[in-house]
């Protein structure tokens, strides 16, 4: 995945404004885009100031805050470059590996899973 990002990098930065940054490893591959504004997502957990120092150092225009954060916690940031993302509803959890689907779905390397998940008790 990596390296097909690299190869589209050139392409896509003449298209984009910047990038939501999934991932810390991106600010690196990114760091000769200069005019890209690089924004870090909330995978990236920001939950104090010292992560928004780091961020910053790291070349990041804004960032979101963890979607795991409580308001009492926010309160306490500085929040002057905090993004707001506002379309629909935010994912709270990304994983590769769906511990429901392995052991109630079925789900290996070589099946597919069941969707227990999706299965209405109705």
């Amino acid at each position: 995945m990596g390296e097909l990002i690299k190869e589209n990098i050139p392409s896509w930065a003449k298209q984009v404004k910047g990038f939501l940054i999934p991932n810390i490893c991106y600010f690196k591959m990114l760091e000769d885009y200069k005019s890209l504004k690089l924004i870090g997502d909330s995978t990236l957990n920001v939950y104090n100031n010292y992560t928004i120092q780091v961020l910053k150092k790291l070349g990041a225009y804004g960032y979101t805050l963890s979607t795991e954060i409580d308001e009492d916690d926010a309160r306490k940031l500085d929040l002057r470059d905090a993004v707001i993302v506002a379309s629909g509803p935010q994912v709270a959890m990304t994983t590769e590996y769906c511990p429901v689907g392995a052991f109630a779905g079925g789900f290996t390397a070589t099946s597919p899973c069941r969707k227990p998940c999706a299965i209405s008790n109705n």
